[in-house]
C-alpha cells in the first residue's frame, strides 16, 4: 500500500520519487531493448527494459505510449535501467473492463515493480509535470500556466518528452545519491 501511495502522490504532485523495493540485477547495454508483458491486477502491462545499473521506471503521459520518449530512452540508458511502461490502454498494453485511474494505475506499477521485481527505484512521469491534465498548453505553449514546465522552459508537452534537454536536465538529479542510500 505505501508503494501504491508514493506513485499516486507522484501522479499528482511531483515528476520524480523514490521507492523501495526488492533488488533486481539485469544486465544489458543502452541499445539492448528486453520487451515483456507483465501480467497485473487482470491486464497484461507492456514495458521495455533498456541499460543497466540503478531503474529508473517511466510513466508516459496522454494518450501516447513510450514512443513519446524517443531518444531520451537510448540516453537515459546510458547510466542507469530504463523501464518503459505502457499504461492499460495505450501502446501494447490493451484495455480492461475497468475505469482508468490513477489508483488502477499506481497499483499496476507497483506490482510490476514485485514482478520484476526491483530495487530502488526513480519513477518519472510527466502527468502532473504538465499540469495534471487541467488544460492543452497548445503546440506553441501559448495556454500554459506560469508555474507550469518550469523545469524545461519553453518546451510543451508536445516536444518536452522527446527532446535531447529532456535528458540532460534530470540526469544529475538522478545521479546524486538517494536519501537513505549509502
Amino acid at each position: 500500500m505505501g508503494l501504491r501511495r508514493s506513485i499516486l502522490a507522484t501522479s499528482t504532485a511531483g515528476i520524480i520519487l523514490t521507492a523501495s523495493a526488492l533488488a533486481f540485477a539485469q544486465k544489458g547495454t543502452p541499445d539492448a531493448v528486453r520487451t515483456g508483458y507483465a501480467p497485473v491486477n487482470g491486464l497484461k502491462l507492456y514495458y521495455e527494459i533498456r541499460g543497466s545499473g540503478e531503474p529508473l521506471i517511466l510513466l508516459h503521459g496522454g494518450v501516447v505510449g513510450i514512443t513519446m520518449f524517443g531518444g531520451n530512452l537510448a540516453a537515459l540508458a546510458q547510466k542507469r535501467k530504463v523501464i518503459a511502461v505502457e499504461l492499460q490502454g495505450h501502446g501494447h498494453t490493451a484495455d480492461i473492463d475497468r475505469p482508468l485511474s490513477f489508483e488502477a494505475m499506481a497499483d499496476d506499477i507497483a506490482a510490476l515493480v514485485k514482478h520484476l521485481p526491483v530495487g530502488t527505484t526513480h519513477i518519472m512521469e510527466f502527468f502532473s509535470l504538465l499540469g495534471g491534465g487541467q488544460r492543452d498548453a497548445g503546440l506553441d505553449g501559448s495556454g500554459r500556466t506560469p508555474n507550469q514546465l518550469a523545469i524545461l522552459p519553453g518546451l510543451t508537452h508536445y516536444n518536452m518528452s522527446s527532446s535531447p534537454v529532456l535528458a540532460t536536465s534530470v540526469t544529475p538529479f538522478l545521479d546524486a545519491p538517494m536519501p537513505g542510500s549509502k
